[in-house]
């Protein structure tokens, strides 16, 4: 049995992993009035601007006020064909760098007195039964912790049916950007065998843009193959580029995620925080770190919470399905979507906030038989 030392006092939660999802759960928690002794643990020595988190947010929301840009106009394009322009009226396109989202949420968790230790990597959890601590966290540099309740929201899934990959550049530009108050989420759509691909780019200001080559794929590749194609869409946009800020890369899965099994919650990219159909994540992590706060305030219970209706979580998994079937068809269907879905339908569908009859518009404009054969084929394959 461990025996624990008065430096090892029993947490009553370790949040493991102080990434998007683990910080959205303090910082809750925090919101809530909630003073109980939470610990996050990170291995990352210093917060820094590594990523950009972007989501349509309804005018005047918390999260349209929290972010750094935002437009009310987007484009969809085929290569060498149809072109879409939807303009928003309730919502914006948000972007949020990492680094704004880590202050606030570190200001609230300073609030709530909880303790953020970075550094520290975690070797080993264990379930254990050692009143009142049930869970016990050894890291590499040889620390313990001990806690009554542990949530996992850092944890690698092994795999997934699909994947977003991605290589962006942040560039200063010699000259303006023209048309820079309108978001490009999937210009130059194309698709093989392969998967589909896309330029996802936003002018941050008229001299400043970040171009990010994107893969909808099956398969894993390495992002850097992508960064190729920044060059070349500068030079089809005919900008000429100053300095490069910053890049950012990676791997994200799409559809059913396989993560292993542990007998306490996890949460994050190896829950399914990220929607199957698009790859977006960030609202829907705030959402279940909300309702996941609330239910521990209430209950003292640390259960995770899908904020997916099943009915989206099945939709999505055909829609994935379609993609694995017959990826040629990704950039027409993903077209499809945005010509059927105009202006606020759009952004409403993108965010998670589709009605019924933006449902039964994206139906109605998808190709059949893709569809009916994929929800003929076996069921265990769709969520």
């Amino acid at each position: 049995m461990p025996t624990k030392t008065l430096l090892q006092e029993t947490q009553d939660l370790l949040i493991v992993g102080a990434g998007c999802s683990g910080l959205s759960l303090a910082r809750e928690l925090a919101l809530r009035g909630y003073r109980g002794k939470v610990v996050l643990l990170d291995q990352r020595t210093a917060f820094s601007n590594d990523k950009t988190w972007s989501y349509w947010a309804k005018k005047e929301s918390r999260w349209h006020q929290l972010a750094e840009h935002y437009w009310d106009s987007c484009e969809i394009s085929l290569r060498g064909g149809h072109r879409q322009q939807c303009d928003f009226h309730a919502y914006d396109y948000c972007s949020l760098p990492a680094d704004t989202f880590y202050q606030d949420a570190c200001s609230l968790i300073d609030l709530g007195g909880y303790t953020v230790e970075l550094g520290q990597t975690v070797q080993t959890i264990e379930a254990i039964d050692d009143p009142p601590a049930k869970f016990k966290v050894t890291t590499t540099g040889g620390k313990i912790f001990f806690a009554k309740q542990l949530i996992e929201c850092n944890a690698r899934y092994q795999s997934a049916d699909y994947y977003q990959v991605f290589y962006g550049e942040e560039w200063l530009l010699h000259e303006p950007l023209p048309d820079w108050r309108r978001a490009g989420l999937m210009t130059e759509l194309v698709s093989d065998e392969g998967g589909t691909e896309f330029i996802y780019w936003l002018a941050l200001a008229p001299d400043r843009v970040l171009v990010e080559p994107t893969r909808f794929t099956q398969h894993i590749v390495d992002p850097e193959i992508l960064q190729t194609k920044i060059e070349i869409w500068m030079t089809q946009y005919g900008l000429a580029p100053a300095q490069c800020i910053r890049h950012e890369a990676g791997v994200l899965p799409m559809g059913r995620v396989n993560s292993g099994h542990t007998s306490w919650p996890r949460a994050g990219l190896a829950a399914g925080a990220l929607r199957a159909s698009s790859g977006y994540g960030f609202l829907a992590m705030q959402h279940w770190a909300a309702a996941t706060a609330e239910q521990w305030i209430r209950t003292g219970r640390l259960e995770t919470v899908d904020t997916y209706h099943p009915s989206v979580r099945f939709l999505d998994a055909l829609f994935i399905k379609v993609l694995i079937n017959q990826p040629r068809l990704g950039g027409d269907i993903l077209s499809q979507v945005a010509r059927a879905l105009p202006d606020d339908g759009f952004a409403r569908f993108m965010a998670g906030e589709a009605s019924v009859k933006d449902w039964l518009n994206v139906i109605m404009a998808m190709p059949k038989i893709p569809f009916i054969q994929a929800l003929c084929q076996p069921r265990g394959f769709i969520n």
